[in-house]
């Protein structure tokens, strides 16, 4: 019952995101309130349907923030879309 659950999830994760449908290049960028990004990892390309940074970063804020935003993005050539 509950891996049925987790598997619904992870599929409609892939509906939402498209992860594994026509996504080639990949990134994450980490944005620490509304306007602040604070950084960003390397391109992943072709690697649809489990991609893996394996990257780590040292965030020094010296300030309250509201929202840590990690978002998953698909890069173009111009621009990013936010996925």
């Amino acid at each position: 019952m509950i891996k049925n659950f987790v598997l619904k999830i992870a599929d409609e994760i892939k509906d939402v995101t498209k992860i594994g449908v026509g996504s080639k290049k990949l990134y994450v960028s980490i944005q620490l309130g509304e306007y602040a990004k604070v950084a960003k990892t390397r391109i992943i390309k072709n690697e649809r349907l489990n991609p893996v940074w394996n990257e780590s970063f040292h965030i020094y804020c010296a300030h309250n923030v509201s929202d840590i935003l990690v978002m998953l993005k698909e890069a173009k050539p111009v621009g990013a879309e936010v996925i």
